[in-house]
């Protein structure tokens, strides 16, 4: 069966409704014989190939090369479409491939930015044990230090100590150097 759409293209009437008045006004004409060739099926105007002679004759396309250079037509159209549908694929296929080595230039730089960071992060922890190792060293230091404060603290008071008692010393010789010049009837005084 023939359906509305492809009347529309063999008359090249743009309008669905403009193809249903032509059918109407021609009815009788296209069913003369009691048969039906134009029906009405499921709200959509169905045609057999009776009924298509029969409009192609009310259209005026009786003869068959009249018919045959509106086929040459509609088959020249369609190459045409066809051509520049090839055009549009193959411009939309260029256009992918660019696209598709934009997108592999982007992994490419994202995978060296990754390897950057991946760099950038060993630094990092290294940078980090190097000032943790910095740390400890400066509170070993610290540490130290503060052993020598109290050493040094140490170290004056034994030096006060030890210069107490060698004043002590020294005092001492001198009481027993004064009374070692004294002679023994000297302490019964």
């Amino acid at each position: 069966m023939i359906t509305t759409r492809d009347l529309m293209d063999r008359y090249n009437i743009k309008t669905r409704q403009g193809i249903i008045q032509f059918v109407k006004k021609h009815l009788d004409e296209i069913n003369h014989d009691g048969e039906e060739h134009a029906t009405m099926q499921k709200g959509e105007w169905a045609f057999d190939t009776e009924a298509v002679r029969i409009l192609d004759q009310l259209r005026g396309l009786h003869d068959q090369a009249t018919i045959t250079e509106l086929e040459s037509e509609k088959v020249s159209n369609a190459q045409q479409e066809s051509h520049n549908l090839r055009i549009l694929l193959l411009k939309a296929q260029q256009d992918l491939n660019t696209a598709q080595q934009q997108v592999i230039t982007l992994q490419q730089n994202l995978i060296a930015k990754q390897n950057e960071l991946s760099e950038v992060k060993v630094k990092a922890l290294e940078a980090q044990q190097n000032k943790d190792q910095a740390d400890a060293l400066q509170s070993e230091v610290d540490r130290l230090k503060k052993e020598g404060s109290l050493i040094e603290d140490e170290h004056k008071q034994l030096q006060e100590t030890l210069a107490t008692v060698q004043a002590e010393r020294d005092k001492l010789r001198q009481q027993l150097a004064e009374k070692a010049n004294h002679h023994w009837w000297e302490f019964w005084k």
